[in-house]
Formats: structure tokens, sequence, C-alpha cells
């Protein structure tokens, strides 16, 4: 996502017709006006108050999103508003671009309001739950972001107090299972016995962390912030913003702090940036994520999985903002009408929303080649000109600033090179494509092996240059000889079918929601009975069991009798080669005969068991799809020219194969 930045401040210098109000966006121009809302008339008191009692309903948060939005793009000449629907208008529908919108909000009273609410009423949408409207509240400091480059694992260091009244050992068992399945993304470390700002400091002393994340308690007394520690003697203590900021300060590697803590992003409403995460920012730390009201459990690990995920492994990793927007949009989802959505604040200085530059080490795999990767390089280039920026305006031009102007211009070279390199390679690729399809048409590649067949570079295009998602859904479960050995039984020839059972059994009770057969089982065997059994009460578990068939008679699979409990069923020997290019059908059906239910590969069956899909119909032979709505497939059917069946270029390729180890 390509960002331009819509700058929104708001002046402290009121008038007697209210604040003042300046807009800036990049291409855009510029616009200026006056709020005159009150943050302490009875209206923003009492809905305030619905906030913090959890009062709260979608018609209740789209009304007081509404009311702040007004402030700011409607208010006394409705001129930001104008400047914000030329900016959605220039960049926003493609999908490709976005507008940042940073918010500098000097009034501390005004800064205390929940601007996350933000909801503009014409697209029915919160602004800060979309990643084309991602919302910042941007601390602008002329300081470097240091140390970018980072190769993967990111180090977390956790700090839990027990001193803070929370069931501390609960809630980083939350977090660990928020963060279940990135253990190649994230190494953790986790502080929770007597968490003292001493213990902290050592910590962060003897180890170089990426990021911090606080389970704790926060106050805010006296118009001062403060996270609740550990003592050391079995008690607590308050540690205020300025000494838990002065962990951080001498920290480069630190690029992350998530405060999951009541009030982390509470500011002072009388003194400006008063406030626990707006001073780790000032302290140096280039993004801060803290909790305006107390958040659930469930909340909150919806929460994490979905930040970290995103910002570590996502298709746009390492931008900050969008992060913390996909994370916004499924709590919306999941907690609809919940406070929730606007709880969590994104403090940062970062100007282009890049906390990493993540590398793999490997020259080739760090070339930029979807458009994704190339606008988060563009992002870390922006950054290192900033950097450049901040460093050659240092009055005071020391060795050290010298050296560093040194690496962040040897950095931006290297950058530019693999961004061209990247866009080179794409272009090469989309060039040679058209040269091998007419040598396909003519029939040059019909005498070639199977491996330099045209699909071969098609599947090496598609896996390069646009992104995929990976997850821990699926295991792959082998028979190889490893596995015979273990059960003491030749591979080819056993019978099986117990193992098989015994298989199910395993899966089912640990929790696995599919389990697919890449074999057939044509004939009956001694150990049906209890396969059968198996399958059974796999099912009452919630786990479906699919096998593969390979005849079909009559629409009826071939199967052993004592096996028809399966939940589904697939297709194992399908597929035809035309010419230079392999053929594998998801779904092959009959014109002329509208009621009979199409044949599905395994690879679909799979997939639909494991998504609930079911099709139309329904058949007395197939209790599966019996009775159930429309098929909702993410392709069309193509008919082939040579027959009645019908075919689709969008395969599956057999992924999933379960057998004996267990």
């Amino acid at each position: 996502m390509q960002y331009h930045d819509f700058d929104v401040r708001l002046l402290d210098s009121r008038t007697a017709e209210g604040y003042p109000l300046r807009a800036s966006c990049d291409l855009q121009g510029e616009a200026e006006d006056v709020c005159s809302l009150d943050p302490d008339s009875a209206p923003i008191l009492e809905m305030r108050k619905r906030l913090v009692g959890q009062d709260t309903d979608k018609d209740f948060l789209a009304e007081f999103g509404t009311l702040l939005y007004s402030a700011l793009f409607s208010a006394r000449d409705g001129n930001l508003g104008a400047l914000l629907e030329r900016c959605r208008g220039a960049f926003l529908g493609s999908g490709k671009q976005g507008i940042r919108i940073r918010l500098r909000i000097e009034p501390p009273n005004m800064a205390a309001l929940p601007w996350e609410f933000l909801y503009y009423r014409r697209g029915d949408c919160f602004l800060s739950a979309s990643i084309e409207t991602p919302i910042v509240r941007y601390i602008d400091l002329m300081q470097v972001i240091r140390e970018l480059k980072v190769q993967p694992p990111l180090h977390m260091l956790i700090a839990a107090p027990q001193g803070s009244g929370l069931n501390a050992l609960a809630e980083t068992q939350n977090l660990f299972k928020a963060i279940e399945g990135m253990e190649g993304q994230v190494t953790t470390r986790l502080l929770d016995k007597d968490v003292t700002r001493a213990a902290i400091s050592d910590v962060l002393r003897d180890e170089q962390f990426h990021l911090f994340h606080f389970i704790g308690h926060g106050e805010f007394q006296g118009n001062l912030p403060f996270l609740v520690l550990d003592d050391g003697r079995g008690g607590n203590e308050s540690a205020d913003h300025e000494s838990v900021g002065g962990l951080f300060t001498n920290h480069p590697t630190m690029k992350l702090v998530l405060l999951n803590s009541c009030k982390g992003a509470e500011v002072s409403s009388t003194e400006p940036l008063v406030g626990m995460a707006s001073q780790l920012v000032k302290c140096g730390v280039p993004a801060v994520i803290a909790m305006q009201y107390e958040i659930g459990d469930d909340q909150a690990i919806l929460f994490s999985r979905e930040f970290y995920g995103a910002l570590f492994q996502g298709w746009d990793k390492g931008r900050v903002e969008m992060a913390v927007s996909l994370a916004r949009n499924s709590l919306l989802q999941a907690f609809p009408g919940d406070r929730v959505v606007g709880t969590p604040v994104l403090f940062s200085r970062a100007v282009k929303g890049v906390l990493f530059e993540l590398r793999t080490g490997d020259g080739l795999q760090d070339i930029p080649r979807t458009p994704a990767q190339f606008d988060a390089s563009e992002a870390v280039i922006g950054t290192r000109l900033e950097n450049l920026k901040v460093l050659k305006s240092e009055p005071a031009r020391t060795d050290e600033v010298i050296a560093d102007v040194r690496r962040e211009e040897e950095e931006l070279r290297n950058l530019r090179l693999r961004l061209r390199l990247g866009k080179a390679s794409v272009a090469a690729a989309f060039l040679v494509a058209p040269l091998l399809f007419s040598l396909l048409w003519l029939g040059v590649f019909d005498t070639l092996p199977r491996g330099l067949k045209i699909q071969s570079y098609t599947i090496w295009l598609v896996d390069n240059f646009f992104p995929k998602s990976f997850g821990d859904r699926i295991a792959l479960v082998p028979m190889t000889d490893q596995t015979a050995s273990r059960f003491g039984k030749p591979l080819l020839g056993a019978n099986w079918r117990g193992e098989h059972a015994r298989l199910v059994e395993k899966l089912s009770q640990a929790g696995a929601r599919v389990v697919v057969f890449d074999m057939f089982f044509p004939k009956p065997k001694e150990f049906d009975e209890d396969f059968s059994r198996a399958i059974g009460a796999a099912k009452e578990r919630g786990t479906a069991v699919v096998v593969g068939v390979d005849e079909v008679r009559d629409r009826k699979p071939a199967i052993a009798p004592a096996l028809s409990t399966v939940t589904g069923w697939g297709l194992l020997c399908v597929g035809e080669t035309q010419d230079s290019a392999d053929l594998v059908p998801l779904l092959v059906d009959k014109p002329g005969q509208p009621n009979q239910e199409p044949l599905r590969s395994l690879a679909l069956a799979a997939v639909a068991a494991f998504h609930g899909w079911t099709s139309g119909s329904g058949s007395p032979t197939d209790p599966w799809f019996a009775g159930q709505s429309s098929w909702p497939w993410p392709f069309s059917l193509l008919p082939e020219p040579s027959g009645p069946t019908g075919s689709t270029v969008h395969s599956f390729p057999r992924f999933i194969r379960c057998s004996l180890l267990f």
C-alpha cells in the first residue's frame, strides 16, 4: 500500500470562534478551518461516560464517531472535509493507495478525546479500521529511526508484573496463544517474577530487543501516568512516564512498545503530550500502541494475533499503521458495537510508518517482486531519506554523525538497486511469458519432459510474483518406509485400516477439523468396522473425514460398504494431458443432468470440508451435500471443447495426505 499523508493539526491557540485547524495532503494542497467543539460540553461528557461504562452499541459508536468527524472535517467552513474528499477521489478505490491520517492535536483537553472512533458516515465506516485510512497520533520529532534492517526472528521482551493485581499467568498465556505459529518471525523472553524497573533495565542492557510487550496495570494520578511494577519485596511500585521512558532511551533496536494496560493511552487534559505512550515516543521508541480503555481477554488475544501476524508475516509486513488497522477491523467484526474498535491507540514518530526493513539474508529472495513489496521498499527508502535529512541537519558534524550518514547513504543505494532489479525482473517475466505461450501454441514444447512443460513456468511465475499466505492449519502425515518400520509392517501389501482407525481417533481427539486420506478403499477388509466406528466418533467431536475414490458409478463412489460413514469423498484419479499442458479439473459435470451432483476432486472435497462449503440441490447418495445452500466456489468452470465434461484451470495441488505417523 502506498500511503499519502493527510496531516491534521489542531492548534493550541483558542479564539472566540474555536481552535484553529490546519490540514495538508501531499499532491492535493492545504486547508484551514476552525473547530468549535467543546470537549467539556454535556453531550460529549455523557458520551465519554458511556464509553467508560461500556454502554455502547453500533448506533452509539457511529453517532459519537460522526460527531468527532464533524468537529474536524465539517467544521465552520468544511474546508478540511473538502480536502479529504479530494484525496479520497484521487487515491482511494484502487486498493493500491491509501491516506494516512496523522493527527497532531495540541490542546490537551482535545487530545484526550478518543479520536480513534472517527466515523465517515458517507462510507459507513470507522476510518481507523480501514487500511486505506489508518489513524496515527503523530508526534513530529527530528529523530533518526536507527537499526531499520532486521533479519527475522524479531526479539520480544514481555513484562508481566505480579504486583499489578492482574492474573499475570493467564495474561501471558493469552499472549503466547495469540502469537502461536509465529516462531519463525519472533522469539520471546518473559519477565514475570520480580518485574522491577531494575530487572527490566538489566535485561535491556544484556540483550537487544525489537519489541516490548507490557501486561499489567496502569494508573493516571495527579495528571501523571504510571505503570505498576513489582518492588522486589512482594509488593508493587508505580513507575511514572519519565522513569519508564528512560528505560528505552539508549536502545536503538527497540522499535515498538505495546502496553496492554488500562489508561496506557490516556494523556493529560491540562498538560500537552503528558502520557505514558507519548513519553515513550519522545524517549526514542518509534511507535507505541496503548489502550485507552480496558480490553477483555478474548479481545486482547484477537488483537495481538492479528496485529503481530500482519506486522511479522503479512503481505505488507513491517508497516505498523496497516497492522493496527487490520487488527481493528478484526475486532470490529468479532465484537460489533463494542468500544474495542477504538480502544487501541497508535502513537508514532515514524514518518512513513516503517518500523522494520525485514530481510531474509538471501540477496535474490530480498529483491521485491510484488506490488506490496515495491510499496514497502519505497516506504523504507522514504524513511532512510528522512533519516539523512535529520542527520545532515545536526549542528555538530561529529565522526559518529558522519559515519551514520555514510551508512544511510550506502543502505539507500542498496535499496534503490534492489528496487530496480525487482522491477526489471517483473518486466522480463511478463515479456517472456507471451513468447512461451506462442511457442506452446506452435507445439514446440509438446516433446519436452514434464519438468520443462509450460505449467512449470507458470507455477514459478505465480509463486514468485504474487503474494501468498501460509498458515499452520494443514499438517502432512506421509506414509513412508520410516512409518512402516515403526509399526513393523511392510509399506505395500499390508492391511493398515486398524492403524487408520487409530489415526482418525488420535487426530480428532487433538482437535483436527478435517482428516483427509489421499488413498482409496474400494474393497472390504479386516478392521473396517473399527475404522467406521472411529469415523463416527470423529464426526461427533466435530472432525470431518474425507477419503479418495478411484471409480464412480452412477455418481456413487466405489468404496467399501463399511466406510460409507465418511463425511465426504473426492476423485483421486482425474486429469489428462492436452498438448504440453496437464489439466487437473476440480469439478466434472455432465450437461443435461441438472439434478446430479458434479464429481469433485479430492483437493476440492478437502477444502470444502474445511470451510464447511456445501452444494445446492442435495443428493440422497451424498449426505455431505444434502439440503444446503449455494456453492461459494471462488472460480468459474471452463468447458472443454473435446467432450461433455467441465474443468477449471484454477486447480489445487494435492497438498493433504494423511496416513499413519502420529
